[in-house]
């Protein structure tokens, strides 16, 4: 603690020896012109920093007494390398040198150095004596000094050994820094020391000066603070022979300084706080009562944004630079100050007219005075008009006259002052309503009733054209002697119509309850994205390309190509960006007045007042933090429990992962509150996926495989991050997700269904030779039926026919007439004998032969050539039935009208189906049974195609004229057969 108690019993003698300035300036929000953030043990952040530095890769390192922590500009986390392990916590300094590596040294002896994602730590062993070290520096033979309490110790590489001090003798602790030469200063207990570019030690001792801190200004000059008198002493560069300049004032002891980037603002450490000193500074302290962190200041530090970083005994704090400056302003007696652009970059605020608007001289205008206080204020060329509380004025040529008012104005509130292409001077004024000055004469409503009513705004465009805006959502607008009333019914939806302007193409109109615009016809209403409804804009200026909006929100910028947009579709929401406190801004426009709210400055100034005060900016000085953020991917945790993941390599995680989190961060240390994230896992996410500002990407039950995590940022200011970060994971498969698990659960499966099936054909096939018995049965029962009564009865008519015959003479009149009865009879036998006999016939019967000796019979003069291929089989009964059916009709038809001399039937058994054809070399169908399928009064091809279609079989018929008929069928083997 050595050397924490020599600089801050030097902050404690200047306190005590020196005058220190007054409180924080009236005119400013803080001592400092920037925006500041604070973080302290509530937090996470250490405390007792006395270092900060930044790595290539943009981390941000906090070293303390309590150890080293990494912080992304949101969280600060205790640092650890691989495996858990990490630096020890008796951090003494830190350091990154040119070439990116970050060194560490320890109160207790040893250094470690972190490069590449590895940490290597040297100690005794490594030639390292139990000896504290403070600082490092690398030459220009890229050798590493560190600067211990028993002198220098040297690192080539390899090895480390101590430094040459046969000239600069026990130097003790000291601070490092290298000028512009490349020369290492070093400025320890016992003086000031310098090794010269090349060479191999430290010379003599330069200077008798007590240990402190060196700071590096941007031209090169090295400057050493705590000279006597608490004198700033410069040591090497430009400045070395120049007078020393009157900044800092006061000096900071032997505290830190540091020099920023810009080259016109350095930073000192006093006893009660910081001093920023520059141009656009008073120079004042700002400490623990305007929100620093702790009241000594450690250490300073400059990040690749710009971003200055102060280190203090309880915390961590940050200045930058916002997009709006401001001044706070003693309370307006109306919501705000009236403000109004001047000639060469003047601003008119109320009815003073400042030069040279700025911190300072905005900053010094006196508080309203309730009798004159200006509630509007309107410029028209050379010509402003105030209104206030003592009436209204005429200021000209440097002249300032009191503008006479009409006996009826009574009440000195003012709204809205305008002048109109005549000359006329419209004011709208509380109680009075709206009235205009023309030649001397002041006339209600401009001599239109529709106008005499109070008006929140007027305007005037560049048409000529007279807007007046109402607080009851009302505009009327005066046009070459016609007013026009616009209200809900023409789409109209502001409340109260606090501003109007009309930039040539259209009219922009804001309001209480939102923001229109108006195409000549109609109003539209804009949104913006999240729905962002623009409420209480009473401020519009178009600059630059863009639109600005000072409303409740903050301050609106919308780029005239998404007012396109959204001018084209009613369905667009437009893309904005928001100036807020995040930039500087204080307070709210007011949604009543004075108005307008944002007024364009003639130097390029932007300005805009709020209850709080009038801030402004620079358009023509680009807006944009271009930097792109660092993504990091920082851990996977898989159901609540971190997995160590590292680059390059796979992670596994367990199988069949519930919940997955995937933890991230970007490092922009300007504005991370507006940081935004995307991400996606390749072959999981069709795009990539919107992750707003926050950290972490959640999924859920993936599924065994590789995976691919991708995220990517945009910082602030919407540039985004140059590569992504990547974290590659695989998911093994749990035992039940394994390939040879479900081939088991497939296999069991088919086996199950194959079992099944066979279950359902056995039943199938039972049920079927059920049926059959049954119908066997049954027609063996119609079968004895019919021999033992029909055909006994048939039989013994044919007997008694007989008998009848042989008692008639030869020449009886009547026995050719018994003769043909008789053969009728017989006949009738015989096919009921047929039919008797297929009643009796099994399903097993050769059907071949039944159909051979059935077509003998009938046809015995028409030869049947017969055919069967492959293992008969036996059919399902049904099916015989309706195939016998088929074929027969099919032999009858080719035997009776094809005029054939020969017939063909064959039948093939097959495994997979069964086919039978019937072919014959006559005459063919007719061309018109072809077409149709049947033939009128016939109907036996009709019958064919029932039964077949019954079956679920198929049938083909094919005839060629003077060639011949050829019918196929072919039935399923599951249907045909049985078993």
């Amino acid at each position: 603690m050595r050397i924490l108690h020599l600089i801050r019993n030097g902050l404690i003698l200047f306190l005590l020896t020196s005058p220190l300035h007054s409180g924080a300036a009236t005119a400013g929000f803080s001592p400092i012109n920037l925006h500041h953030r604070s973080w302290t043990a509530k937090d996470g952040s250490p405390s007792s920093i006395i270092g900060i530095a930044q790595t290539p890769d943009r981390w941000m390192w906090v070293a303390s007494l309590g150890g080293l922590y990494r912080f992304d500009g949101i969280e600060f986390e205790r640092f650890t390398s691989g495996g858990g392990a990490g630096p020890r916590s008796d951090i003494w300094g830190i350091r990154v040198l040119e070439n990116g590596d970050l060194w560490i040294g320890y109160r207790f002896g040893g250094a470690s150095v972190w490069r590449d994602g590895r940490l290597r730590t040297f100690g005794a062993a490594e030639g390292f004596s139990g000896t504290s070290v403070l600082d490092f520096a690398q030459d220009a033979r890229g050798r590493v000094w560190a600067s211990t309490a028993r002198g220098f110790r040297v690192f080539d590489g390899e090895h480390w050994t101590s430094g040459d001090e046969s000239e600069s003798g026990r130097t003790g602790s000291c601070f490092l820094a290298k000028d512009s030469s490349g020369t290492i200063w070093a400025r320890c207990e016992t003086g000031v020391y310098a090794l010269a570019k090349g060479a191999d030690s430290f010379g003599a001792r330069i200077r008798h000066l007590s240990f402190g801190r060196l700071a590096l200004a941007p031209d090169g000059t090295l400057w050493a603070t705590g000279g006597s008198a608490n004198e700033l002493i410069p040591l090497g560069g430009p400045g070395k022979d120049k007078p020393v300049p009157d900044w800092p004032r006061p000096r900071g002891g032997n505290g830190p300084m540091l020099f920023e980037r810009d080259g016109k603002h350095v930073w000192s450490s006093q006893p009660v706080g910081v001093i920023r000193h520059g141009p656009t500074e008073k120079g004042e302290p700002f400490g623990v009562a305007n929100g620093l962190s702790g009241s000594l200041a450690n250490c300073f530090y400059q990040d690749d944004e710009g971003n200055i970083w102060v280190g203090t005994e309880n915390g961590l704090d940050r200045f930058r630079r916002t997009v709006l400056s401001g001044v706070a302003l003693p309370p307006a007696y109306w919501d705000a100050e009236a403000i109004v652009p001047g000639e060469d970059g003047a601003l008119w605020v109320g009815g003073v007219e400042v030069k040279s608007p700025g911190v300072r001289t905005l900053g010094a205008l006196p508080t309203q005075n309730s009798a004159t206080a200006v509630s509007v204020v309107y410029k028209d060329g050379a010509d402003v008009w105030t209104g206030g509380r003592d009436g209204v004025w005429h200021y000209a040529a440097g002249i300032r006259t009191r503008v006479p008012l009409p006996d009826y104005v009574n009440v000195m509130q003012f709204h809205a002052i305008a002048r109109d292409t005549e000359g006329g001077l419209w004011v709208s004024a509380r109680g009075a309503g709206v009235i205009r000055l023309k030649d001397g004469a002041w006339q209600r409503g401009g001599g239109y009733r529709e106008l005499e009513t109070y008006a929140s705004s007027i305007s005037r465009d560049r048409h000529g054209k007279m807007w007046f805006g109402y607080p009851n959502n009302g505009i009327r607008m005066l046009d070459k002697n016609t007013v026009r009333s616009y209200g809900e019914e023409d789409g109209l939806a502001l409340g109260a119509t606090l501003q109007i302007l009309d930039d040539g193409k259209r009219a922009w109109v804001g309001g209480s309850d939102g923001f229109n615009y108006f195409d000549g016809t109609r109003f539209h209403r804009l949104v913006g994205e999240g729905d962002d409804q623009f409420l209480g804009v009473s401020g519009i200026v178009e600059y630059g390309g863009s639109l600005w909006l000072n409303g409740a929100a903050g301050i609106t910028v919308i780029a005239n190509a998404e007012l396109e947009r959204a001018a084209s579709n009613v369905k667009h929401r437009i893309r904005f960006r928001r100036v807020n406190h995040l930039d500087g801004l204080r307070g709210a426009a007011t949604n009543s007045f004075p108005i307008p709210t944002a007024v364009a400055g003639t130097d390029g100034k932007l300005w805009f007042s709020t209850a709080a005060g009038i801030f402004w900016l620079d358009a023509k000085r680009p807006m944009t933090n271009k930097m792109p953020p660092g993504v990091h991917v920082r851990a996977i945790n898989v159901d609540g429990a971190n997995f160590k993941w590292s680059k390059d390599t796979v992670t596994p995680i367990p199988p069949n992962p519930g919940r997955l989190r995937i933890d991230y961060t970007a490092l922009s240390f300007s504005m991370p509150e507006r940081v935004r994230f995307q991400y996606r896992i390749e072959g999981i996410d069709r795009d990539w996926q919107d992750g707003a500002a926050v950290h972490s990407a959640t999924y859920t039950g993936l599924a065994p495989g590789k995976y691919r995590f991708r995220v990517r940022a945009a910082n602030n200011d919407g540039v985004r991050s140059e590569a992504d970060a990547v974290a590659d994971f695989e998911v093994p498969p749990a035992y039940y997700q394994s390939i040879w698990f479900r081939t088991l659960v497939v296999c069991l499966l088919a086996l199950a269904l194959l079992g099944i099936y066979k279950l359902r054909v056995t039943y199938v096939a039972r049920r079927a030779v059920e049926g059959y018995a049954i119908q066997a049965a049954e027609r063996t029962r119609i079968a004895r039926d019919l021999h033992d009564t029909l055909l006994q009865s048939v039989h013994v008519l044919s007997l008694r026919l007989a008998k009848v015959l042989d008692r008639l003479p030869a020449e009886s009149y009547g026995r050719d007439e018994i003769e043909r009865s008789l053969c009728l009879v017989e006949a009738a036998l015989q096919e009921g004998q047929d039919k008797l006999h297929g009643l009796r016939r099994g399903p097993a019967s050769d059907l071949l032969g039944e159909l051979s000796s059935s077509f003998a019979a009938e046809y015995p003069l028409l030869p049947l050539k017969l055919s069967c291929t492959g293992d008969v089989k036996e059919f399902q009964p049904p099916v015989r039935e309706e195939l016998r059916a088929v074929a027969f009709e099919a032999l009858r038809n080719a035997a009776r009208h094809s005029g054939a001399s020969q017939i063909r039937f064959g039948m093939e058994f097959d495994n997979h189906e069964f086919r039978m054809s019937i072919i014959d070399n006559g005459k063919g169908l007719p061309e018109e049974v072809a077409l149709a399928g049947f033939s009128n009064g016939r109907w036996g091809l009709v019958g064919m195609r029932e039964r077949i279609d019954q079956l679920g079989a198929q049938l083909i018929v094919e005839s060629i004229p003077g060639e011949g008929t050829m019918i196929k069928i072919s039935v399923t083997a599951t249907r045909a057969y049985v078993g």
